[in-house]
């Protein structure tokens, strides 16, 4: 567990809950232009209150790193970077390794759900052939299925590639099912290093107390 903030302090209260009490718009001098105000801050200030941004499939953003173009690409992007073109094949079988339709090669990254443009950044990253592969809450967006999906490549990489991952994550029942080691961190710090059947033994009072919680 890392650190967390505690339940209550606002910052997920609902936007229709804050008030925004704004004070009477100052007239222009005679015969001076009005500046112009933003056009999106003007609308979603409209009312006088903060308006949250219309709902659809780009209302939560794309992971960072995830760039701009097709699918295919981003795929591509590493080994471009040291002078290697991947084939589309190439592509096309790093997607489906991803839990990815091979057909969305071609598409623009943009139009992707947020869990697709999760598993086009794990795409990516197995296009470098990295020694280590290093992920920071793979799954966090999707769905069971998906998620099912992403689990049993990691764990063909590690058995096909003998790859050593490195996985981030809060989720007790995924380090049991994928993780032949687990290092619970408080803080920053590693306080105990088990195997995945023994977490029940741990002893440090917050790695105890997150473990609870969790189960």
């Amino acid at each position: 567990p890392g650190r967390a903030a505690r339940g209550g302090d606002g910052r997920h209260r609902p936007q229709r809950q804050r008030q925004v009490h704004a004070a009477p718009r100052a007239q222009p001098p005679l015969g001076a232009r009005p500046r112009r105000r933003h056009p999106r801050r003007r609308r979603h200030l409209r009312h006088g209150r903060p308006r949250a941004p219309p709902q659809g499939r780009h209302a939560l953003p794309a992971p960072r790193h995830v760039r701009r173009g097709s699918v295919g690409d981003n795929v591509r992007y590493g080994p471009q970077l040291r002078g290697k073109k991947l084939s589309e094949a190439e592509v096309k079988s790093l997607l489906s390794l991803s839990d990815l339709d091979p057909a969305l090669s071609s598409r623009p990254a943009s139009e992707l759900s947020v869990g697709q443009a999760q598993r086009v950044a794990l795409a990516r990253t197995l296009a470098n052939d990295p020694e280590v592969l290093l992920l920071d809450e793979p799954t966090s967006a999707l769905d069971p299925i998906s998620t099912q999906n992403i689990e049993e490549a990691i764990v063909r990489l590690k058995t096909a590639r003998g790859l050593t991952t490195v996985i981030v994550s809060h989720s007790v029942k995924q380090i049991q099912r994928i993780a032949d080691l687990v290092c619970l961190v408080v803080d920053g710090e590693v306080v105990e290093v088990l195997a995945p059947s023994a977490l029940s033994e741990a002893k440090h009072p917050m790695a105890r107390r997150f473990l609870e919680l969790s189960s």
